[in-house]
């Protein structure tokens, strides 16, 4: 069962959306609950709470951005063997036969 181009652009778009939206309410979420979940003891200085938004926000992005190079890169075939194509080759091959 094949998509229509419109259906894939459409579930991309929605894609995108979605991280934005994640983007937008995720990281705000988690600098309020590092900083002001804390119910007792919160004794964290300025510098400290700068260094907590700054490792929180770079751990989002460098996540997002580990996760897109690896789907990139298994997209692209970057991630397949160098005798890939031979191998497919001498598979349709052998399907071609009857083997």
């Amino acid at each position: 069962m094949s998509q229509q181009p419109t259906q894939v652009s459409s579930a991309k778009r929605n894609a995108v959306i979605f991280l934005i939206i994640s983007f937008v309410i995720a990281i705000p979420a988690a600098i309020y609950f590092i900083f002001f979940g804390f119910e007792d003891g919160n004794n964290v200085s300025r510098h400290g709470h700068i260094a907590l938004t700054i490792g929180v926000i770079f751990a989002f992005l460098s996540s997002f951005l580990f996760m897109g190079i690896i789907f990139f890169s298994s997209r692209s075939g970057a991630d397949d063997q160098p005798n890939y194509v031979e191998l497919v080759e001498k598979d349709r091959e052998a399907k071609r036969r009857g083997l």
